[in-house]
């Protein structure tokens, strides 16, 4: 199974969603999403990005940005698949 990391979603729309015995989960990762994050290090995992493409290979490093490096990644697009060796998704940058 994959991990869902749902970069396009808000965490406070996560928590409104959050059954009641999921609530307490939710309130961890928003206070330590680098941990989070480390946790997921070596497994795979699922990247929704913002325009509905969905990125799902193995977490290999990320930063205080969120940037992302994946491994043995399969992309889709819609009904297009593609697979590389590595990826490189860029996360947020402070403004």
């Amino acid at each position: 199974t994959s991990a869902h990391i749902p970069l396009a979603t808000t965490f406070g729309r996560i928590f409104q969603l959050a059954q009641p015995s999921l609530r307490a989960q939710a309130v961890k990762i928003m206070r330590k999403p680098l941990d989070f994050l480390s946790g997921l290090l070596d497994k795979e995992v699922l990247v929704r990005l913002k325009n509905g493409m969905e990125i799902n290979g193995r977490l290999r490093a990320f930063d205080l940005y969120l940037n992302l490096v994946l491994e043995d990644v399969r992309l889709r697009d819609g009904e297009v698949e593609k697979r590389f060796a590595s990826v490189f998704v860029m996360g947020a940058w402070p403004s």
